[in-house]
């Protein structure tokens, strides 16, 4: 067995939260026993940790709840509850998200089925991302969190991440900027998940988002800009 000290930290993608101690990150019992998304990363094992004072998790009430099932298909619109849940997150965990951009806000648009499943774009002030949720189509496919697959859509193949959120349960998404900086307002990221939205599916499905005119010149030469850019992120993922 491997000794010496303990150390646990939280996952890049986990919203448990857990809370950072002197000697590194430490994970309530019930976020490292019910999400799995803290983990050891130094020797040993969780029960070794049993007589330490270890912090109560700030998502208990969602950790302590049966995790849905990854396959379970939503046949109702994800926007309303996407907007929803990322509003809640922005509302309660704010600066801890990330790099963080003032300018924008969360608005989900362009969700719709294609082959069964939902597409659309969540702008939020931290990312913005094309999704795929379940809807028990041909499109989805299960993955572990963290995993990439490519997923084969009318006008281009694009990878996914996989994502499980204890509240929201499954879901994958495709990164559409680099850098969540470089979206200077609402109205840029509104022409860019336009953009991206009819570069990749048929016009029967696309659900155009409602683009106020910008006064920033910059938001007029984005999507040009974001689809080079997010094709030449493609083409170094592969």
């Amino acid at each position: 067995m491997v000794t010496g000290p303990r150390r646990w930290r939280r996952h890049a993608n986990s919203v448990c939260a857990c809370w950072p101690m002197a000697t590194g990150w430490s994970a309530c019992r019930n976020c490292s026993s019910r999400c799995g998304r803290c983990r050891v990363v130094e020797g040993g094992e969780a029960g070794d940790n049993a007589g330490r004072s270890l912090p109560t998790c700030r998502m208990t009430e969602f950790s302590a709840l049966p995790d849905p099932d990854p396959a379970t298909p939503r046949q109702d619109n994800p926007a309303d509850w996407l907007e929803l849940h990322y509003r809640q997150r922005w509302l309660t965990q704010g600066s801890t998200l990330g790099q963080i951009n003032p300018a924008l806000s969360v608005e989900a648009f362009g969700f719709a089925r294609h082959q069964g499943d939902w597409l659309g774009v969540v702008v939020t002030p931290w990312f913005l991302r094309l999704f795929l949720i379940n809807g028990g189509g041909t499109l989805w496919g299960d993955i572990p969190p963290g995993q990439r697959r490519y997923v084969e859509l009318p006008y281009g193949t694009l990878p996914f991440v996989a994502e499980y959120d204890p509240q929201i349960g499954a879901l994958q998404y495709s990164a559409l900027v680099a850098s969540i900086g470089e979206v200077p307002d609402m109205a840029t990221a509104r022409l860019i998940a336009a953009d991206i939205l009819q570069a990749f599916l048929p016009p029967s499905v696309v659900e155009a988002p409602v683009v106020a005119p910008s006064t920033n010149p910059v938001a007029e030469e984005a999507p040009q800009l974001s689809r080079r850019g997010f094709f030449r992120r493609l083409a170094g993922k592969r």
